[in-house]
């Protein structure tokens, strides 16, 4: 990636295919993983945060890119919980299962808690800015950008997990609207009503 002053312009756009290396990158950097993480470690990490979304969903996927044009950031999103389950527990949680059951079964318990909320949250987002971008309204913008679309489409709630340690993106999300739905052990579930 080229080096880049804090405070240079980024600009948001739509996903494109030719993006999904840059945004697994982001999503390997970003996830607190050891640099000495092996190939499945990281395959694991793909398959639950990113895969799904570039692949099912990509017109629910925002980019952020630098002025050389690289991605830097993203959101990911599912519009639809129910087509989100399907497709996931039948594609996707099998190859989570091949390299680690028990991550298989801390999935699908995040399948099952997202699904509690899902009536009115059918939407729910991953988003990741690689930490030089940070601090600099690129995750509010990236925000505007889903939910704006979201609303297009009619789509009337969008809701996220976070770690509860992770103050940072708790005051970030509050911030924004998101209400608290729900504590489970270490995480927090949160949504923000788009629309009636």
């Amino acid at each position: 990636m080229t080096e880049q002053k804090r405070g240079a312009r980024v600009a948001i756009r739509p996903y494109r295919e030719e993006d999904k290396q840059a945004v697994r990158d982001i999503c390997v950097a970003t996830s607190g993983l050891q640099a000495g993480a092996s190939p499945e470690q990281k395959r694991l990490l793909l398959l639950q945060y990113c895969d799904y979304y570039v692949e099912q969903e990509p017109e629910a996927c925002f980019v952020a890119e630098n002025e050389a044009g690289e991605p830097v950031g993203y959101i990911l999103c599912t519009a639809d919980f129910k087509a989100y389950r399907r497709r996931f527990l039948r594609n996707y949680l099998p190859q989570i299962r091949a390299l680690d059951r028990r991550r298989a079964f801390a999935v699908r318990m995040e399948v099952w808690l997202t699904g509690r909320f899902a009536r009115r949250y059918p939407a729910h987002l991953h988003i990741d800015i690689l930490e030089p971008f940070q601090r600099q309204g690129v995750g509010h913008r990236l925000m505007d950008a889903l939910t704006t679309s979201l609303a297009g489409r009619h789509v009337h709630g969008l809701m996220l997990i976070v770690g509860a340690g992770n103050e940072k993106g708790v005051r970030f999300y509050r911030k924004y609207g998101f209400q608290r739905l729900a504590g489970v052990q270490d995480a927090l579930v949160m949504g923000l009503q788009l629309s009636k």
